[in-house]
This record gives structure tokens, sequence and C-alpha cells, in this order.
């Protein structure tokens, strides 16, 4: 059978439904398709995931604890400015402070 080099890409289409119709009509598939993975293929595959999963769960954490910080900008008396970082510890005193201080705020606004 001669095929010419404009009807290459519809042969290539042709056989690709054939093989799609052997599949869903459930013939048996020929034994070349088998694909089969070595112990050393299996491992390094395994190694690999368990490593990308460590990479995550260590970026999740990282993101979890700068999610956690309170970082606030300030001027010392030179004028230079500089980011501190407020503990976990000291974050509930810090979060009163504040909220004492809008409160009073608000209620001396009221009064006027």
């Amino acid at each position: 059978m001669n095929i010419y080099l404009r009807h290459i890409q519809n042969v290539v289409r042709a056989y690709g439904r054939q093989m799609g119709r052997k599949v869903a009509l459930g013939r048996p598939r020929d034994p070349q398709d088998k694909v089969s993975i070595s112990e050393e293929g299996k491992q390094r595959l395994l190694e690999d995931i368990a490593r990308r999963l460590q990479q995550n769960k260590n970026e999740i954490q990282e993101n979890t604890q700068r999610a956690r910080k309170i970082v606030f900008k300030t001027v010392n008396s030179k004028g230079e400015e500089a980011l501190e970082e407020i503990s976990l510890e000291e974050q509930p005193q810090l979060l009163e402070k504040l909220v004492e201080k809008f409160l009073e705020k608000k209620e001396s606004g009221n009064e006027n």
C-alpha cells in the first residue's frame, strides 16, 4: 500500500481510533502493551514521592509559622526604622492592650 505524505496524519488518526475501539470493545490487548516497572524503579518512585511530601510539609509549616507572627515597624531615637516580631506568648497581651486603647479612644470620642 502506498501512502502519500499528505495522508500520513489521517493514517495515524485512524490507527489511534482503531486501538481505542479495541479497548472499548473489551478485546484482549496484545502482550506488547504490557509495562513492567523494576523494583529499583519502584523504590526510586517511592523515595521521590516521600521527598516531595516532606518538602511540601516543610513549606506548609513555614507558611503557618509566618502567618502566626505579628511583625511591626518601629523607629528608634536616631530615626532608623526596624522590623520587630512579637512572640506567640506576647501576642494575647498586646491584643488586649490594643483593644483597651481603641475602647478608650471610642469612649473619649463619644463624650465630646
